[in-house]
């Protein structure tokens, strides 16, 4: 941090260290953003706020549920007798990793994008309210992540989502009356206004390695309130 305290950029500082090669260390930094983040929305929301020992151990807490994680993904990865690697898409074209997750409350999503090069261009992420279905979480995060690329200025992208019923909807030329469908039809003419928008159907062996293999990066989110479905944390790894 001292870095910061001398009057440099902290964007600059943030991007040095996530975008390292010292996973522990970019982990570190996360976590202590994140609860910080956490502890000033306590200060302003409830009038609540914690003291630095245990702002200390959810930090602690936070750098335990990402190594879990971690050493679980390895663990299904171990299982696989092949290792399907991200690959990166066409010059000049974007990709965008999307997928969703239910919770108690609702749902939330998660969305990578890179470039040709395999390199980070943004992430975002965000609630979903009103569904525990996980198909409609899975079209809506879709529909999110494509307003949000629809503002992105670029209009070659490729979106990968891990749910085979949205690939084959959009994709089909059978108009879907159900609420899913009529969501899907929205995410279409998102997509023509935002010019070449491709939506490749995975392999059963892609969908299970998604979150495993995203080359040199690891996809995870991180919140000790709600397990590690709730927001991005994107690391290098290699």
């Amino acid at each position: 941090m001292e870095d910061v305290l001398q009057g440099h950029c902290l964007a600059s500082f943030m991007d040095s260290i996530l975008g390292g090669s010292v996973v522990e260390r970019s982990v570190h930094l996360a976590a202590v953003f994140w609860t910080l983040w956490q502890a000033r929305n306590d200060v302003v929301w409830r009038c609540s706020s914690l003291s630095m020992e245990n702002l200390k151990v959810q930090v602690v807490q936070s750098q335990t549920l990402w190594k879990n994680a971690l050493s679980g993904l390895s663990s299904l990865a171990n299982r696989q007798n092949s290792v399907i690697h991200w690959s990166p898409p066409p010059h000049n074209v974007l990709k965008c990793n999307v997928d969703a997750a239910i919770f108690a409350d609702g749902a939330s999503y998660g969305v990578v994008v890179r470039d040709h090069f395999g390199s980070f261009v943004a992430a975002r992420s965000g609630w979903i309210t009103c569904t525990r279905e996980p198909l409609i979480a899975e079209v809506l995060a879709a529909y999110e992540s494509l307003k949000w690329l629809s503002g992105m200025q670029h209009n070659r992208i490729i979106l990968d989502s891990d749910c085979l019923p949205f690939c084959n909807s959009f994709n089909s030329r059978t108009i879907d009356y159900s609420y899913e469908g009529l969501i899907v039809k929205q995410c279409l003419s998102i997509a023509r206004d935002i010019g070449d928008v491709k939506v490749p159907i995975m392999s059963g062996d892609q969908r299970t390695m998604w979150l495993t293999n995203l080359h040199g990066q690891l996809v995870l989110r991180l919140s000790p309130s709600r397990g590690l479905l709730s927001h991005l944390l994107v690391l290098r790894i290699c």
